[in-house]
């Protein structure tokens, strides 16, 4: 079981680590739903006494009393003092992680009885679609991420899993 467990894991994490490469690099979609501010000096400015990696957000959230926002735009901003200068260290935690969430997806793959290979597609792509929804809706609900973000980031989740799911159909024994 630990080899079909590792197997699944490393060609579910490749197949998504390969179909995240082409679709942020290849592909217009995700680019076209994130924006630039329009005086990014100002905003680089204000983050730059900024020394801790956090989530930031303007309201203060400290000052909405009664959970009352004052009136005007919500930023809701992830910064990171030092910047990103070099991609490797993200990409490589990123396929651990992806690998990661094939093991799991793997072993409650192993877990299921006389699956069809269809039938199997379909399981692991559901994981997709929770991931995918889970995800990402609620950043939109309650935080206001634009539906376009968020409809691109879910149907990302969805394709990927989708794609990896065709390989651990094929390649998972389950009993």
């Amino acid at each position: 079981m630990f080899a079909n467990l590792m197997k699944g894991a490393l060609i579910g994490g490749l197949i998504l680590f390969a179909y995240q490469a082409v679709a942020w690099m290849a592909t217009p979609w995700h680019e076209s739903t994130l924006h630039g501010f329009p005086n990014d000096a100002a905003i680089r400015e204000a983050a730059a006494g900024i020394t801790e990696r956090a989530i930031y957000m303007s309201p203060n959230p400290k000052s909405m009393e009664g959970g009352q926002a004052p009136g005007g735009p919500l930023v809701f901003a992830s910064v990171n003092p030092a910047g990103v200068t070099n991609m490797g260290p993200a990409m490589a935690a990123q396929f651990v992680s992806l690998a990661l969430c094939s093991l799991f997806a793997t072993w409650m793959l192993v877990q299921t009885r006389g699956l069809t290979f269809g039938a199997k597609v379909c399981f692991v792509t559901t994981i997709g679609v929770i991931v995918g929804l889970a995800g990402h809706l609620p950043s939109m609900l309650w935080w206001g991420f634009p539906q376009g973000y968020t409809a691109v980031e879910v149907a990302d989740a969805v394709i990927g899993w989708a794609l990896a799911s065709l390989a651990l159909a094929k390649v998972v024994k389950t009993a």
